[in-house]
């Protein structure tokens, strides 16, 4: 789910976006923009950010008036633990996302 897309689901007439949405906001905005491959650490930074303020809002939301965006965005949420964890459980080579992070002449333990 892009931040576009976020902002248009749980847009509410006459209600300004509070601070927690404001943060998912601007969080979907730099997760998105951002790639496992070469920005893993802040990738997550991002992904966690999405999750803490999400749980955080619905914590403190009392209208209820957002609800349908903050399921639609959980579900996005849970497709990508989803993903992760599918890639994880994969042999090291087919995980791209870590990169070579200064492993040059590391002997891994599958490689042969």
């Amino acid at each position: 789910m892009s931040a576009a897309e976020f902002k248009a689901q749980s847009a509410v007439a006459w209600k300004v976006r509070g601070l927690m949405v404001r943060a998912i906001d601007a969080a979907l905005e730099k997760y998105v923009a951002l790639t496992w491959d070469a920005n893993y650490p802040a990738k997550l930074g991002e992904f966690v950010a999405v999750i803490k303020n999400a749980y955080d809002h619905l914590l403190a939301s009392r209208s209820g008036s957002r609800t349908a965006a903050f399921r639609a965005l959980g579900v996005r949420i849970l497709e990508v633990v989803r993903q992760l964890a599918v890639r994880s459980s994969q042999p090291w080579p087919s995980m791209p996302y870590y990169g070579d992070r200064g492993l040059q002449g590391v002997k891994l333990r599958n490689a042969g």
